[in-house]
């Protein structure tokens, strides 16, 4: 089984045009303008308008600060954003987002025609246990908080992951089931990815 761990110093920060935020890009495949999948923490600083991204679709989840609204005025649509629940939505539609503080939100946006992505949130107690999805080409696991360790049922140590780090499983070489115990209270962002991304 291949895994691959990115941390912190890896991830890389570009402000927005407009100035209301920035973005911490943690993977993206292929690496241009062209991606099939890319993963991101953006910090929201500002109201105003989401960029689009036509072909696209995306899962966002808040993570930290006031809920968020997103608007989508051609659907005559309001979501108010609970924290660590995602909410999909097409990248195409014109979006904006509505802050009264500053916050930080996890972005998963993935081409419709090379992939398709499920998106979750678990949250684990010191000790407590769970199980990786059995589906998926990969399984990507970042860790927001705590520690988690990565071990087959066996318990063969597959990875640790430490909070603000990604840990990427490919599954198509061994698909083995997989389980999680968080070392402290832990919680993680899990995308299965299903897909010809080699």
């Amino acid at each position: 089984m291949k895994t691959q761990m990115f941390r912190a110093a890896q991830f890389k920060t570009q402000a927005w045009k407009n100035g209301g935020g920035s973005t911490l890009e943690l993977y993206k495949y292929p690496d241009n303008d062209q991606y099939d999948l890319r993963l991101s923490i953006a910090t929201v600083g500002a109201s105003g308008p989401f960029s689009k991204f036509p072909g696209y679709l995306r899962t966002i989840i808040q993570l930290q600060g006031a809920p968020m609204k997103l608007r989508h005025p051609l659907l005559n649509n309001v979501k108010t954003l609970e924290r660590l629940n995602p909410y999909n939505f097409d990248g195409e539609w014109e979006t904006d987002c509505d802050v009264t503080e500053l916050a930080r939100d996890f972005n998963v946006i993935y081409k419709k025609t090379a992939t398709a992505v499920q998106t979750s949130v678990q949250c684990l107690e010191t000790n407590g246990t769970s199980t990786l999805p059995k589906q998926g080409n990969k399984i990507f696991v970042y860790c927001l908080q705590g520690a988690i360790n990565i071990s087959t049922i066996g318990e063969r140590a597959v990875a640790t992951v430490h909070a603000n780090e990604l840990c990427i499983i490919d599954r198509k070489v061994v698909a083995e089931d997989l389980a999680v115990t968080a070392n402290k209270d832990g919680a993680m962002v899990i995308i299965v990815m299903q897909s010809v991304i080699s």
